[in-house]
């Protein structure tokens, strides 16, 4: 009995415990393509947790429409959003790749994809994003609040934002 409870309290310690991956549907159905970026990542990006109609308007102008064109059930689910910013460059991206539970903290993991050395892009307007649905029975399990925790490809963290629960 004292082995296993040492042994829960080993994979409690690593944060092994109590977590779960959850499912998500991406909204705009893309594929990102190209080389990951690694770091260097400028003040540009952008994060957001939409929970409901008005929130679009905390978005970019550029992508306020994107939501609201998707009519989404927000009694059922929260939208997760994710930018770059603005790039006068194309091939740069961004999306939503994993996103996981562990107690009161969401993970989400993005990927990015910027323009290489050897790439030859269009001097034009980029405004890469990514925008996923998460059903709320997924994240909500009693808590009080969540907080969401976005981070890189290689696990490094790039912010951390809130959500009040009712």
């Amino acid at each position: 009995m004292l082995r296993f409870s040492l042994v829960l309290l080993f994979l409690f310690s690593l944060g092994l415990f109590g977590r779960k991956e959850v499912p998500f549907t991406s909204l705009l159905g893309k594929e990102v393509k190209g080389k990951w970026q690694k770091n260097g990542y400028d003040s540009n990006l952008i994060f957001k947790i939409l929970t409901e109609p008005d929130n679009n308007l905390e978005l970019p102008k550029y992508h306020q429409k994107a939501p609201v064109n998707l009519n989404v059930d927000y009694g059922k689910y929260y939208l997760i959003y994710a930018a770059l910013g603005e790039y006068n460059v194309c091939n740069y991206d961004i999306k939503i790749d994993k996103i996981i539970k562990q107690r009161d903290k969401v993970i989400v993991r993005v990927k990015t994809v910027s323009c290489t050395s050897e790439c030859i892009g269009l001097e034009l307007i980029n405004l890469p994003y990514d925008l996923v649905k998460v059903p709320k029975e997924e994240l909500i399990e009693g808590e009080e609040e969540l907080k969401f925790k976005f981070i890189d490809q290689d696990n490094n963290l790039l912010t951390i934002k809130s959500l009040k629960l009712n």
